[in-house]
């Protein structure tokens, strides 16, 4: 147990009334604050509808921010503007993040965080969130801010260019904590022995 306040900022897929999502986020607020009994959490929000009821006193507060609209859509329009930005990273990133400004109150709970937490998940992979994980790590990264990959599934990605972008999030990652034999081949690929 540590005695001294900790700031966390929490990043997951839990908004979205899954409850095994929303289960993994209770699950290691509860055991972070085990450790860190003065600790607070910002946790992230890309559903204004969504809420988290904890069972137990946890300092919290809600940050609600929403990507580009594109990386949430999937029609042919969003299509092509992915096609775009893969064929394109990194330089498309950044075209991208001078664009979608961010919020004062995002910005500032960056800044007060000390240590900013992927939650556990199967979200870094060709099919899902790999994007947006992506550009929410650059956002980490630009604030100086450590970044810790808590109990992920790694993989597949399926095309080169999505090997670059999930690299990308492995260098920034100072720890990574894999959960599944697939994530222990994945990092074999990406020489990541000295994260995990």
């Amino acid at each position: 147990r540590f005695g001294g306040l900790v700031k966390f900022f929490i990043i997951g897929g839990y908004a979205f009334g899954n409850p095994g999502d929303e289960a993994i986020l209770k699950s290691t607020v509860y055991y972070i604050h085990e450790h860190f009994p003065k600790s607070f959490f910002y946790i992230w929000n890309e559903n204004k509808e969504f809420t988290v009821r904890f069972d137990r006193p946890i300092r919290h507060q809600m940050v609600f921010w929403k990507l580009p609209q594109w990386m949430y859509r999937n029609n042919f329009v969003s299509r092509v503007i992915v096609k775009l930005y893969t064929d394109f990273f990194p330089f498309s990133k950044a075209v991208a993040m001078a664009l979608h400004g961010l919020p004062l109150k995002l910005v500032h709970a960056l800044r007060d965080s000390d240590k900013v937490i992927f939650l556990g998940g199967g979200y870094l992979n060709s099919h899902y969130s790999l994007l947006k994980m992506n550009y929410l790590a650059s956002l980490v990264h630009a604030h100086n801010k450590p970044l810790l990959l808590f109990g992920q599934t790694l993989g597949p990605f399926e095309k080169p260019s999505h090997d670059r972008i999930a690299s990308e999030i492995f260098d920034i990652a100072k720890v990574i904590v894999i959960r599944d034999p697939h994530s222990e081949h994945s990092h074999k690929l990406f020489n990541l022995q000295d994260e995990l």
